[in-house]
C-alpha cells in the first residue's frame, strides 16, 4: 500500500485505561507521522480504530481492539450481557482485532459469541521520555534515605488489586528484612494508615507519576486477571523490576521486557465467571521469598529489563502494520 491510511479514532475524554492509551496512540502516530490521522466522524477515512464500543455513522472499516470483557459474577447478569454483546458485535463486524494479551485473547474466545478474525497480540505501551529512570524522585520530600530499599505500587484501587494483600506481604516481609525498607501506595483507596513505613499518595497530578515510581526500588503487583496493567507498563518503563503474581495478562509484560520475576501465587484461572470483588489470596510465602531474592540484588533485575516492546513508538508501529494488513486484505 503506497499512500499513508487516514486512520479515525474516537473523541477520548475519559481518564481511563481504554481512553489513555489511544490518547498515547493516536499522539504517537501523529507525532512520527506514521499516517494521516482523523476522527470517526469523518466519512473518508480508510480505517477507523476503537476500543471496547463501535461508534461509526459512515460504516467505515475499523479495527477492534479489546481492553476488558465482562466476566465479573458479582455485576448483573444484564450487565456482563450487555458489555460482552457489544464487544462481541465490535469483533464480528471488524476487518482486524488488536488484543493487548494472549490472556485477553483467550478470555474473548472462551466467554464471547465471536467469529474467527484477523487478529494480532500488542502489548500496551508508554512514553519513554516522560516514563524513564532519569529523573528528579521525592526520597527527600519524603524523608527517604539512599540506602532504604521501597516498594511501590500504583493503581485506581478496586478489589480486584488486592491492595490489603500487598500491604500484608509487605508487613510480612519487613519482619524479617534487615534494613529499612518503606511502601508506597499511589492512588485512593479506603485503606487505613496501618504503619509508619507505608505511605499513602492518595492523589497526584498525571507528570507527577514518573517522579513518585522512580523515588522507589522494586514495583510490587498482585491485582488478579488484569488484561496488560498500564501501571506496569509504566513501571518498567521508569527502570523498575516488577514482582508479580501467575494471574491474568501480566506475566507476558514481564516475559516481554525481561521486567521481574512472575511468582506461582495464584491457582490456574479456567477462563470463566468470576466474583472479581472478591479475589482469592496469594501465596504470601512464595511472594515474600521473591521479595527477598529481588531484594538482594536489585541492580541486577534493573540491568535486565528490556524496554523495547512497550515504547509507545514500537506499538504505534506495531498497530500501523497491522492496520496497513488488514486494509490490503
Amino acid at each position: 500500500m503506497n499512500k499513508k491510511l487516514n486512520i479515525g479514532f474516537s473523541f477520548n475524554y475519559g481518564n481511563g485505561g481504554p481512553s489513555n492509551f489511544l490518547k498515547k496512540l493516536n499522539n504517537a502516530l501523529s507525532k512520527n507521522k506514521i499516517c494521516r490521522i482523523s476522527y470517526f466522524i469523518n466519512p473518508f477515512t480508510d480505517c477507523n480504530i476503537y476500543a471496547n464500543k463501535v461508534r461509526n455513522p459512515w460504516n467505515r472499516p475499523y479495527v477492534f481492539r479489546i481492553d476488558g470483557i465482562g466476566h465479573d459474577q458479582s455485576k448483573t447478569q444484564e450487565f456482563s450481557e450487555a458489555l460482552n454483546n457489544q464487544i462481541s458485535y465490535g469483533i464480528n463486524n471488524a476487518i482486524g482485532v488488536v488484543y493487548q494479551t494472549e490472556y485477553s485473547k483467550k478470555l474473548s474466545y472462551n466467554l464471547l459469541d465471536i467469529n474467527d478474525k484477523k487478529n494480532t497480540v500488542i502489548l500496551n505501551g508508554t512514553n519513554l521520555t516522560e516514563f524513564c529512570p532519569q529523573g528528579k524522585n521525592y526520597r527527600s520530600k519524603l524523608g527517604i534515605t539512599d540506602d532504604a530499599v521501597v516498594f511501590i505500587t500504583s493503581a485506581k484501587w478496586r478489589p480486584r488489586k488486592r491492595l490489603q494483600h500487598m500491604i500484608n506481604v509487605f508487613l510480612d516481609f519487613q519482619k524479617t528484612h534487615t534494613g529499612e525498607t518503606f511502601f508506597i501506595i499511589v492512588g485512593n483507596s479506603v485503606i487505613e494508615d496501618i504503619h509508619k513505613n507505608v505511605i499513602r499518595i492518595p492523589e497526584i497530578k498525571n507528570e507527577e507519576l514518573p517522579a513518585y515510581l522512580r523515588t522507589a526500588n522494586i514495583y510490587l503487583f498482585l491485582g488478579w486477571l488484569d488484561p496488560c496493567p498500564n501501571s506496569v507498563v509504566e513501571a518498567i518503563a521508569c527502570g523498575l523490576p516488577v514482582i508479580c503474581s501467575n494471574s491474568g495478562g501480566t506475566p507476558e509484560i514481564i516475559e516481554a521486557t525481561n521486567g521481574g520475576i512472575v511468582v506461582d501465587a495464584d491457582k490456574t484461572y479456567n477462563y470463566k465467571f468470576v466474583n472479581l470483588q472478591n479475589p482469592p489470596k496469594p501465596d504470601y510465602e512464595k511472594i515474600i521469598n521473591a521479595m527477598a531474592q529481588m531484594t538482594a540484588d536489585v541492580e541486577f533485575y534493573k540491568n535486565q529489563i528490556d524496554t523495547t516492546k512497550i515504547d509507545i513508538n514500537y506499538v504505534a508501529d506495531s498497530y500501523y502494520s497491522f492496520i496497513e494488513g488488514c486494509c490490503e486484505k
